[in-house]
């Protein structure tokens, strides 16, 4: 998803701001002046999300609102709130109680040396604190592949739009495998499956668009317990493990 690039970028940036702001306040300091005056965040004009100008490049169905989407990530590591979370099997406010609901949280094991330069594994790989160098980065999904593994019940937060997309693990290309063209995966909103021609791949290949908007009618649109439930199940037994890395909402 970009997310290690970002924060880089965003590290480098912050950095030499910094460093800059910094060197200004110095040259007030040597001129004389108080960098409070200047600097005082009393002094600053507070702008609001509607001072900003409208977006270039953005689509209109989901540029109605302030929030970002809501994200459950199942990679290493993530933090922040997590948008949707698995409902309790047991709990009274499950539309699938009782059903089989075996799904389970899955990380990639990586060697002590993944990530780690060619470098720095030759200084530390004879150290007792070699340890340190372990590369925190790992892909992860919540993982069935049995039908006996019943499914997987998402509730899902607060939505604006009602866009909901999951998003697979691992390889950049897995949405269509595992789920736009896998017949032995169903997935339902509120318990009624959706029609599979309605999904997408969106906004990347390893992600498919379930649900562009909220339903207008029909049972699938009603809400008795207050919250909207996605569920995913295996109608057959998968050749291969599927994992879900993301439920990204709005």
């Amino acid at each position: 998803m970009g997310f290690q690039l970002t924060s880089d970028a965003f590290t480098y940036v912050y950095t030499q701001a910094l460093l800059k702001a910094l060197d200004m306040i110095e040259q007030d300091m040597n001129a004389g002046n108080d960098p409070r005056d200047t600097w005082s965040a009393s002094q600053r004009q507070l702008l609001m999300g509607s001072d900003i100008p409208p977006p270039k490049y953005c689509d209109p169905e989901y540029c109605v609102v302030d929030e970002v989407p809501g994200c459950l990530n199942y990679e290493l590591p993530t933090f922040g709130f997590w948008g949707a979370r698995v409902e309790d099997r047991d709990d009274g406010l499950n539309p699938y109680a009782g059903q089989p609901q075996n799904w389970n949280v899955w990380h990639q094991d990586n060697d002590l040396w993944y990530m780690v330069g060619k470098q720095d594994q030759a200084v530390f790989q004879n150290r007792e604190d070699k340890e340190i160098c372990r590369h925190l980065d790992a892909c992860g999904g919540i993982s069935a592949q049995k039908v006996d593994d019943g499914m997987v019940v998402f509730r899902l937060p607060k939505m604006e739009v009602g866009l909901v997309v999951i998003c697979g693990c691992c390889g950049k290309n897995v949405g269509n495998d595992l789920f736009l063209n896998n017949p032995l995966i169903e997935i339902s909103f509120n318990t009624v499956p959706i029609d599979r021609s309605e999904w997408d791949i969106f906004p990347n290949a390893k992600c498919v668009r379930v649900l562009k908007r909220f339903p207008t009618s029909g049972r699938e649109s009603e809400t008795p317990t207050g919250h909207h439930y996605l569920g995913v199940r295996l109608l057959s037994d998968n050749p291969t493990p599927v994992r879900i890395s993301h439920v990204i909402t709005l």
